[in-house]
């Protein structure tokens, strides 16, 4: 709607088309991730700001609040449009040639952040009710002291030179990195793909022949934006391209625009048949990099299989997730009293049909941290007893190698003689094995 409105409705199309294949949003429509949840009410919320900036009709700035505090209310990383709008709305508020009011720079950021606060409040509250910390799991140290070293870990960009030996310019290449060597599943490689020419189209919307004039300060709006956010999702939390989808509607409408630049520019030359031949072939790779990505995942999940009654629901979900098949077996198998400490599972505990915690939080592993501590397998085994946990799910390959690496010699033997003592191995499926807890 936004690029039908300003360039019209083939553009429209082109950027709805390319946003609708890109292969991130292919595979998180796949996927149980509310990741595009939160990037329709941050494109909702984001929008409605800048047409408030053009028409200063109020109802469109609280329209905006409340869609940015639903997306916070949907994934905590919604919290960063609360943030970046709110700083954004101050810088919106005057026009090209109207003087500045500190009035108005402090009224409508906040009329905008307390809309927000209305619909992701609901949240805040029950949080600060349950648990003591409206804003759970974060800010731990700052709301609830003794939980806060469980939280408490390295920096992720730490933690990506530690385990992949990333020299300083891979780093800060990040940004750009995503753009190129997304993959699916892995986690180097930010757990996702994206598509180059996004970045591309995008360099092209700031050449200088736009000639809607509108265009050229929204332009430098949404790149703002998008830039900005995409820095404070990478330094926050560990990288993966789904956690910067929110503003990927903003890059693709900065490569539409790019396109349509790039068009501009040639027709300025006299170039009349390249003007539109060039812009063509560029989006029709861009679409052959997307459309090889949908066919390559419609083989891999053959959904038909499931829908037809060919595949059950577990040899459907088996395939996608190693562990599952024990998950289910745990399901099916554990008292409803149990309470299991996951180990190396990624934190996915969707499929959990009992009590499940995990053990491994911002690069801390609260079992190799009780080997430390304490003096002998009987005093781990009472620890873990006294947290109410009966069980271990433990990815095997991931966690020894772990443990080999933060435990000394003595804490070795140590954690092994309590797994000889107090673990008993009830099923394994490939790498992952489900053990119980208690004395031989």
């Amino acid at each position: 709607h936004y690029l039908k409105k300003r360039l019209g409705q083939t553009w429209g199309l082109v950027g709805a088309l390319f946003f609708l294949s890109t292969p991130i949003v292919i595979h998180l429509a796949t996927s149980a991730y509310v990741d595009l949840g939160v990037t329709f009410f941050t494109t909702a919320s984001f929008l409605l700001v800048i047409q408030w900036s053009q028409t200063k009709k109020n109802h469109l700035l609280v329209v905006a609040g409340l869609c940015a505090g639903l997306a916070a209310g949907t994934k905590y990383n919604g919290l960063i449009t609360i943030f970046l709008l709110t700083c954004f709305v101050p810088l919106l508020t005057k026009g090209d040639n109207e003087p500045v009011s500190v009035r108005a720079n402090l009224k409508f950021p906040l009329l905008f952040f307390c809309c927000a606060l209305v619909t992701f409040s609901p949240w805040l509250i029950r949080n600060y009710f349950w648990i003591g910390n409206p804003l759970y799991p974060l800010f731990q140290s700052v709301f609830n002291n003794e939980q806060a070293s469980l939280s408490q870990g390295m920096n992720p960009l730490l933690i990506r030179k530690l385990i992949y030996n990333e020299s300083l310019w891979q780093t800060l290449l990040i940004p750009i990195r995503v753009f190129f060597e997304g993959q699916d599943n892995n986690p180097q490689y930010f757990d996702g793909v994206l598509n180059p020419f996004i970045l591309l189209f995008t360099i092209f919307s700031f050449l200088p022949s736009c000639k809607i004039a509108p265009l050229k300060k929204e332009r430098k709006i949404f790149f703002w934006f998008a830039t900005l956010f995409l820095l404070f999702a990478f330094v926050q939390r560990v990288i993966r391209i789904r956690y910067i989808v929110p503003v990927l509607p903003c890059f693709i409408i900065l490569a539409v625009l790019g396109l349509y630049n790039l068009k501009c520019t040639l027709s300025a030359r006299a170039f009349h048949r390249t003007a539109v031949l060039v812009p063509s072939l560029l989006f029709f790779a861009a679409f052959t990099v997307n459309g090889t990505y949908m066919k390559n995942h419609w083989q891999k999940i053959q959904p038909l299989q499931y829908l037809s009654g060919q595949t059950d629901r577990t040899a459907f979900i088996a395939r996608f997730w190693p562990e599952y098949s024990l998950i289910h077996y745990a399901n099916n198998n554990l008292p409803q009293s149990s309470a299991i400490l996951a180990i190396f599972l990624g934190n996915r505990g969707y499929y959990f049909d009992r009590p499940v915690s995990f053990d491994l939080k911002s690069g801390n592993s609260f079992l190799v941290s009780l080997v430390q501590k304490h003096t002998n397998a009987e005093e781990i085994m009472m620890a873990l007893t006294s947290k109410g946990i009966t069980h271990l799910f433990i990815r095997e390959d991931l966690f020894w190698h772990w443990a080999g690496q933060k435990l000394k010699g003595e804490e070795q033997q140590r954690l092994s003689h309590f797994f000889n003592e107090y673990a008993h191995k009830m099923a394994k499926t490939k790498n992952f094995s489900l053990i119980s807890l208690a004395k031989h």
